[in-house]
């Protein structure tokens, strides 16, 4: 066949012909019409069923050319989330009649979601030049959930504890795998706590509780940040915030007036078993070189006397003072307590008995021997083992208890050696004396512990439990600021001993007192 030569100019005019969407018929006025281009796209819906988040799946959709004339695909897009998408790369936009191209289509979830779109094919087909195409499928993914994502904890007291929960949730269709929990506060005011391990996963519905505490000390401002890490395509990064500030509570003064700075509750414990008399009858005929001292000294002392198997004060005065008519001998006759008592010393058990209920309640045997803002003093005496039930520290720690400052409490023991272990043990613990009955010295050791019976009025326990920061301490109405500190665990003022307020000082302490937050 012959090949014939088409100019350029000829070809051009041809193509601009070819690809005009109308062409006129007879003359040159009436209405166009189009050409015999048609399409045909199937499937219909583009169905992906279910596809588990960070999954791809990829459709085809078939366009075909079913007219008489070339088809021209003039635009191809998806009305729908970004989920979906389409790749033309490699699809014909021109189609000669007969023939097909096909379009690729992809879900890619990042979202639990049922989603639905629609692809639109624009072409020059005579009849449907805008061809949808129906998109669907279901997202499977973890979706995290923090409640509440946001907390105002208010304006409350300093001091005021509070906690709230919050609660991490899948709502998603997909297992929730928790990576790590990270708590970044503006503040140690704010904490967290949680009980589950990183890694842990959460079935869909399921949940776990991270807690929140906020225990304002100070008026400023304080945010926490909460972020759950986790495999939720959309959040890994989950964020809860909380916010909290505080006020002070009221002001409050304590007033005292130094009265105890040599005030001293003094037990004797005496063992009266069998083997003592002689012992007795020593610290009895001895005790002057005690008393001589503690006069001189200015102690305001009560002095009292137990026995190792009897918790209740012996003698014909049982409670002792510098007022007492002629104390030796008082004494004397309290201490010389017999040795009729029992062969199983216990020296701790009764003597905790004489100072504890019910001996000390109103109106029992030993009612007004122990003052609350004396020191304790508790002498051992016994030439056996100390053989009271439970341990020295257990027994140490309940003398302790009786005072706001265990500081004030000194247990000694005058003792036969390598017979009183115990009683050795609860004098080390105390800073106490140790003495032994093999010792004659019986001045030296009484005057000893005569000067261990001072007492120094040091520790001013307060009615209130204060903000620290706000204390403020007057002496006689001047401010001091220097010589005292406040101890938390007494909850109490305590002077230093270069700085102990004089007998008569008037001691003002101010605070602003941490909040109860009831209500």
């Amino acid at each position: 066949m012959k090949r014939m030569f088409v100019p350029f100019a000829a070809l051009a005019l041809m193509n601009v012909m070819a690809c005009s969407e109308y062409i006129l018929e007879g003359e040159t006025h009436g209405d166009p019409t189009k050409v015999e281009a048609q399409i045909e796209v199937t499937p219909e819906i583009l169905n992906f069923q279910q596809i588990n988040a960070g999954e791809t799946l990829t459709l085809p959709v078939t366009i075909s050319s079913t007219g008489e004339d070339t088809l021209y695909l003039e635009d191809l897009f998806i009305e729908g989330p970004m989920s979906f998408d389409l790749d033309d790369a490699t699809t014909d936009r021109i189609l000669a009649p007969g023939s097909q191209t096909t379009l690729p289509i992809t879900y890619t979830p990042m979202a639990d979601e049922e989603a639905s779109g629609l692809l639109h094919i624009l072409s020059n087909a005579r009849d449907n030049p805008d061809v949808t195409v129906d998109l669907e499928a279901v997202g499977l993914a973890p979706m995290i959930e923090l409640s509440p994502s946001t907390w105002d904890f208010g304006d409350h007291e300093i001091g005021c504890e509070q906690e709230q929960p919050i609660t991490i949730r899948n709502i998603g269709s997909a297992p929730l795998t928790l990576y790590e929990v990270v708590f970044s506060p503006t503040s140690d005011e704010l904490v967290f706590s949680y009980y589950f391990n990183d890694g842990i996963v959460l079935a869909p519905g399921a949940t776990e509780n991270v807690t929140i505490y906020y225990v304002p000390r100070d008026e400023l401002p304080d945010t926490g940040y909460l972020h759950v890490y986790s495999n939720d395509p959309a959040h890994p990064d989950a964020l809860a915030t909380q916010y909290g500030q505080a006020h002070l509570a009221d002001e409050v003064i304590d007033e005292y007036e130094q009265e105890g700075n040599n005030w001293t509750d003094i037990l004797w414990v005496v063992d009266n078993s069998c083997s003592m008399s002689d012992d007795q009858n020593s610290l009895a005929t001895n005790f002057s070189a005690f008393l001589d001292i503690v006069d001189v000294l200015d102690i305001d002392y009560h002095l009292g006397v137990v026995t190792t198997d009897d918790s209740s004060l012996q003698g014909a005065i049982p409670i002792m003072t510098p007022s007492t008519p002629d104390v030796h001998a008082a004494f004397a006759n309290a201490v010389t307590v017999g040795t009729n008592g029992s062969y199983t010393e216990k020296g701790f058990e009764f003597g905790w008995g004489a100072l504890s209920s019910p001996m000390t309640d109103p109106g029992g045997p030993n009612d007004g021997f122990l003052r609350e803002e004396a020191g304790l003093r508790v002498v051992f005496v016994s030439d056996e083992s100390e053989q009271s039930s439970g341990t020295v520290t257990d027994y140490v720690t309940n003398f302790q208890s009786l005072k706001v400052n265990s500081d004030h409490v000194v247990l000694s023991c005058i003792i036969e050696q390598n017979y009183g272990q115990r009683y050795e043990q609860a004098a080390t613990m105390t800073g106490g004396l140790i003495e032994y009955l093999s010792n004659p010295n019986w001045i030296n050791t009484l005057s000893q512990l005569a000067w261990l019976s001072m007492s120094w009025q040091d520790t001013f326990e307060l009615s209130q439990v204060p903000v620290e920061e706000t204390i403020e301490v007057e002496l006689n109405h001047v401010p001091v600021y220097v010589g005292w500190y406040f101890d938390g665990i007494y909850n109490a003022v305590v002077f230093e001993p270069d700085y102990i307020p004089d007998t008569g000082d008037l001691i003002t302490i101010t605070y602003n007192e941490l909040g109860s937050c009831e209500g």
